[in-house]
């Protein structure tokens, strides 16, 4: 069987950025359950990218934060998600797991 990129978000991160993080790494790792390991990191980031931005409707870039209800889960920056979070912290992650698999 061949490997799958849900394989790299296991094991969540400890630290997140907004409160809608953990809620679009979880559908992440949903989106994720079919899509083989690509041959090149330059791949798997492309990947993610795509998906972050079918799933959320925005484009990951630094500095933005927005809102996303379906991520809402209370708290004053619930349903929040925040591109810098993924750019420094959540992408590069799974960019060292792919690394080390």
């Amino acid at each position: 069987m061949t490997d799958r990129v849900t394989m790299f978000f296991e094991e969540r991160p400890v630290i997140w950025g907004l409160r809608g993080d953990p809620q679009l790494w979880d559908a992440l790792q949903q989106a994720t359950q079919t899509i083989p390991v690509p041959a090149t990191a330059v791949e798997l980031e492309a990947v993610l990218c795509r998906l972050f931005q079918e799933l959320t409707g925005e484009v990951l870039t630094a500095g933005k934060t927005f809102f996303m209800a379906p991520y809402h889960t209370g708290g004053m920056s619930g349903g929040f998600i925040c591109c810098d979070f993924w750019i420094n912290q959540g992408f590069p992650l799974i960019g060292q797991r792919y690394a080390c698999r």
